[in-house]
């Protein structure tokens, strides 16, 4: 009996189960920012576009009105003009917005987000009291996330469980804006956002059929 038992939730995992899907990932885990643009002084726009999109649109928060673009993934690095991901988060260049499309298998109220950035090497000038920062998060123009008073020592921050029950195929934006701390900087070695399912509604009853099954045998028996 426990054999039927392990090959019914065997096979509806087979089944059933799809995996979690990059939706972006920018940067190289490396503690490092060579490829990244430096930050401010007109180097570098707060906008970077992950992919082809309408982002005229997007309901994002102030200043993240987007554009019709059609060049592909933007370069992290491009030093001949304003394209680019900026290194760091600074008490200057405060705000960042990417500009993303979300497919209708990653939208919905089964699914969720999960949001990955690592912050690190954060400093401040000689003789300045240590840096900190107080950051949120937005998708779209609604906050998801907020972290106070992080260190020059930065943190890996992961944000699971993004809602996405409400939010269509097509595009969108994910924003940070710096709101406070001491003057500074914190860099970013790398971020990504996840399209995680939830385990299927046909999943849960086939374990539950074959745990219930199983458990009328052993009565019987």
């Amino acid at each position: 009996m426990k054999s039927l038992l392990t090959v019914f939730i065997a096979l509806a995992l087979l089944v059933v189960v799809s995996p979690a899907s990059t939706v972006f990932y920018i940067g190289i885990d490396n503690t490092g920012t060579g490829e990244f643009e430096q930050e401010g002084g007109g180097r570098v726009d707060n906008k970077y576009y992950w992919e082809n999109g309408d982002y005229t649109t997007v309901d994002g928060i102030s200043g993240s009105v987007g554009e019709l673009w059609t060049s592909g993934m933007e370069p992290w690095l491009d030093a001949s003009s304003i394209l680019g991901f900026a290194r760091a988060i600074t008490s200057g260049a405060t705000t960042h917005h990417i500009y993303f499309q979300l497919g209708a298998d990653e939208v919905g109220t089964d699914k969720s987000l999960t949001f990955t950035v690592d912050f690190y090497g954060g400093g401040q000038g000689a003789g300045l009291p240590g840096t900190t920062h107080d950051i949120d998060f937005y998708l779209n123009d609604v906050k998801f996330h907020t972290v106070t008073g992080m260190t020059a020592a930065g943190q890996l921050m992961v944000v699971n469980g993004i809602d996405v029950s409400t939010l269509s195929e097509g595009e969108h934006v994910l924003s940070w804006v710096r709101t406070g701390g001491n003057a500074g900087w914190i860099n970013v070695d790398y971020l990504s956002l996840v399209a995680v399912p939830e385990p299927s509604r046909a999943l849960l009853a086939m374990v539950g059929c074959a745990v219930l099954f199983g458990g009328r045998r052993k009565g019987r028996f």
